[in-house]
C-alpha cells in the first residue's frame, strides 16, 4: 500500500455567499447574520498521483443578543475518489461524507466561551513539548497526537496516539491542542495485518483536517491584521476572535470547526490503531 499523502491549497480562494436569513428574532437580537463559504483540495499520493478530491462546506450563522454572541458552523466533506480507489476498502472506509456542527456562545458580560457547551478555559493552560520522530522513510500524522512510522526498509510500523484532543490551543502560547483520554501505541505492526492500510489512512486523514484547522487559523489572522484586531488576536485569545465581529468572527467559527473536524478524525484514527 503507498503511503497516503493528503495536501491542502494553501491558495484557496474562498467564495462567500450570503444567503437569506430568518427575520423572526427576538427584540434583543440583531438580524442573524448568515455566510456560506466553500472550497475544494484535491488528494495526492506519496508520488504525486491523484487520489481524488473533497469539497468543503462551511455554513456559518451568528445571532447577536444583549447577553452574547451565538455561532452555529456547519461544515460538510464531500469526498469524490477516482474509479480505481473508490472501491477500495481501506480507502472508501475512510474517506466518507461527514459533517460537523459547533455552537459557540460568546458571553458578553464575563468574557467566557461555550463550544458546544463546553466551557473554554483560556487563562490556565500549559504548552506541550511535542515529542520528536527521527525521520524515517515513512512517516505521517501528528507527532503528539496520533502519529505512524516505519523501519527503514519498511517491514515494521509504529502506530501511536491519544483518543482525543482538547481545545488548549485557544489559550496564550499555544496554537495546537493538547491530546486527552486513553493513549494507544502499537510497534511491529506488519503492512499484512488486516487492519494496517485502513488504520493508515485514518491517520493520513487526521493529518489533512488537522492541517486544514491551522490553514482556517492563518486566514483568521489574516483577517484579524486587517481590521484592525491584532491584539487579543494575535495574543490567541478566543474571546477575542469571537468578539471582533464581522468577517474576523465568521473565520473564528470556521476554526472552531475545523479544529473539531479534525478531533473526530483523530478518535476515528484511535479506534483503528486499537484493532491493530
Amino acid at each position: 500500500m503507498k503511503k497516503m499523502k493528503i495536501l491542502a491549497s494553501l491558495g484557496l480562494s474562498l467564495a462567500i455567499a450570503f444567503v437569506g436569513v430568518n427575520p423572526s428574532v427576538y427584540a434583543a437580537e440583531t438580524k442573524p447574520t448568515t455566510e456560506v463559504i466553500t472550497e475544494t483540495s484535491d488528494i495526492y499520493s506519496k508520488e504525486g498521483d491523484l487520489i481524488g478530491s473533497v469539497a468543503k462546506t462551511h455554513t456559518v450563522k451568528i445571532i447577536e443578543a444583549t447577553e452574547g454572541s451565538t455561532t452555529t458552523v456547519t461544515t460538510t466533506r464531500d469526498f469524490t475518489l477516482l474509479p480505481e480507489y473508490e472501491n477500495v476498502e481501506s480507502y472508501k472506509t475512510i474517506f466518507q461524507d461527514d459533517s460537523t456542527t459547533s455552537e459557540i456562545f460568546y458571553n458578553n458580560l464575563n468574557h467566557k466561551i461555550l463550544v458546544n457547551d463546553e466551557e473554554l478555559n483560556i487563562e490556565d493552560l500549559n504548552a506541550v513539548t511535542n515529542p520528536l520522530i527521527s525521520p524515517l522513510q515513512d512517516t505521517g500524522g501528528v507527532t503528539w497526537l496520533s502519529h505512524y512510522y516505519s523501519t527503514n526498509d519498511l517491514s515494521s510500523y509504529v502506530f501511536t496516539g491519544y483518543q482525543s484532543m482538547n481545545y488548549n490551543w485557544i489559550g496564550n502560547n499555544n496554537s495546537h491542542g493538547e491530546p486527552e483520554g486513553a493513549h494507544v501505541y502499537k510497534s511491529g505492526v506488519k503492512p499484512s495485518n488486516t487492519w494496517f492500510p485502513t488504520t493508515k489512512n485514518a491517520v493520513d486523514l487526521f493529518s489533512h483536517s488537522y492541517a486544514d484547522f491551522r490553514q482556517a487559523q492563518y486566514v483568521m489572522y489574516a483577517e484579524a491584521i486587517g481590521s484592525g484586531w491584532t491584539g487579543a488576536i494575535l495574543l490567541w485569545s478566543g474571546w477575542g476572535w469571537v468578539a471582533a465581529g464581522g468577517a474576523v468572527s465568521v473565520l473564528a467559527g470556521i476554526t472552531i470547526n475545523s479544529f473539531n473536524t479534525a478531533k473526530n478524525d483523530m478518535q476515528k484514527a484511535y479506534t483503528y490503531m486499537v484493532k491493530l
